[in-house]
């Protein structure tokens, strides 16, 4: 099996923006500092600087070269998040091994940057199909239409909300099914309702979304962080799903259903959903991280202990159950499906418009078919079990960015609907096909999509 030729090497960490705010030593720990810890608000760690991608030899992996100018180069591939906590291996029973989907660290975004090349403009190469943007759209689309009509869609799971549907989404499952209902002659009245909820949600949350002019968060010298801070604090995981979600599903319709108004009002709103995206998977990571610190989960995870009056959604039970487990599993899934899909889907859009966009980044997600679509939490852990057992277990948690493996190792049937979106929409639709065909040794040209 050939090494994949780009390392990325991580960054050193920096102190965080509030103790570098108020000019205080930071002891830069994980995920929390202990000044931040104390008072009570979120950390925030300014994006590290992008390290540049080296060669790096088979023999000698780990030790530096000087990076090499390509004019096709390979398509990075960074160590996954999780690559530093331990997946499930053969034996182990997922209902009672969770380290896999609770890691904190999968809820990081990590980016990359290629090495410069004439050909490749913002992770966007001149071999990328344009078919392959209106095909990520309309993937999306069908998982609104799957939803509305099934209850359960690559993106919203159907167990998602089963015990606790907020508003938030009840007003957006309703508009997109009165969306897919419209004839021409509702059509202005339905894009109206929809403009209504949409600014409604928005107006409802502003204490918790406090943006600058650019639509990013007030980080500057004169702004203080602990507001922001207390954005992600003030609002528990699921608040922050059901919200961007429903921001989401609003932005996709009003995006590309082709009406000028529509379109120009979603705009607006995209600076909102950024934040948000963001905010929920802060909010994800702290609460896994409060889980491990506050004793709630064991290095071993074999055994877990939990406060009965603990709120934490990712705290699981003593007494664990598989449905326990899987509703621990898919929110935190969603979690990291959302912010994906909001990314990926601000990034084709932005590339339709104007031609290219930043790198969206990447996130740990599932890529291996069948634990999502599960119809019961015994069938979820059955399936996990199953596909540990066949060696695929570093599929069911694999960073976005470092999708070689998939195709050297998996074959096509074997992936989630979900995962071929990311592939597709990151290589390419003739990409993609080009390199299952090749095990993945058509990465080496270059093709590269949104990021």
């Amino acid at each position: 099996m050939e090494t994949p030729p780009i390392y990325l090497r991580p960054p050193k960490r920096k102190a965080c923006m509030l103790c570098t705010r108020s000019k205080r030593r930071c002891d830069k720990s994980a995920p929390q500092c202990i000044r931040c810890m104390e008072k009570g608000v979120v950390c925030r760690y300014p994006p590290s600087r992008r390290m540049r991608l080296v060669e790096v030899d088979e023999d000698t992996a780990g030790a530096e070269s000087p990076p090499t100018k390509s004019k096709s180069p390979s398509p990075p591939t960074p160590t996954p998040p999780s690559s530093s906590r331990p997946l499930p291996v053969g034996g182990r029973d997922p209902l009672t091994n969770h380290r896999w989907f609770l890691d904190p660290d999968s809820f990081t975004c990590l980016h990359r940057d290629i090495i410069p090349d004439p050909n490749l403009a913002y992770g966007l190469s001149a071999s990328y199909g344009e078919e392959t943007l209106p095909d990520f759209i309309s993937r999306v689309q069908g998982w609104l239409q799957s939803w509305s009509s099934t209850g359960h869609s690559p993106l919203i799971h159907r167990d998602l909300y089963r015990r606790h549907m907020p508003t938030t989404i009840q007003d957006a499952f309703t508009s997109l099914a009165t969306y897919h209902a419209m004839t021409p002659a509702t059509k202005a009245t339905t894009l109206r309702i929809i403009e209504n909820r949409a600014a409604t949600l928005v107006a409802s949350y502003t204490h918790a979304s406090d943006l600058d002019q650019e639509g990013t968060a007030m980080v500057g010298a004169s702004q203080d962080l602990e507001p922001l801070a207390n954005a992600v604090v003030m609002l528990d995981t699921p608040t922050h799903v059901a919200r961007t979600q429903a921001l989401l599903i609003y932005a996709i319709i009003r995006l590309f259903d082709g009406d000028i108004r529509a379109r120009a009002q979603a705009e607006d709103h995209i600076p909102v959903l950024d934040a948000w995206a963001a905010q929920m998977l802060d909010s994800a990571r702290l609460d896994c991280a409060a889980a491990e610190m506050l004793g709630l989960q064991t290095d071993e995870m074999d055994t877990v202990q939990l406060e009965p009056t603990s709120s934490n959604p990712f705290a699981l039970p003593h007494e664990n159950t598989a449905a326990a487990a899987h509703a621990a599993w898919v929110l935190a899934e969603s979690v990291r499906r959302t912010y994906l899909t909001s990314a990926l889907t601000l990034a084709v859009y932005l590339t339709i418009k104007r031609g290219w966009a930043m790198c969206p980044g990447g996130l740990a997600c599932m890529f291996v078919a069948g634990p999502w679509d599960a119809p019961t939490a015994h069938a979820w852990r059955d399936v996990v079990k199953r596909v540990v057992g066949d060696g695929k277990a570093r599929f069911l948690l694999m960073q976005s960015l470092d999708t070689w493996r998939v195709f050297e190792e998996v074959e096509p049937a074997a992936v989630d609907g979900f995962g071929k979106a990311v592939l597709a929409v990151s290589h390419g639709l003739e990409g993609v096909v080009e390199m299952w065909e090749t095990g993945g040794k058509a990465l080496g040209r270059g093709v590269v999509g949104v990021c």
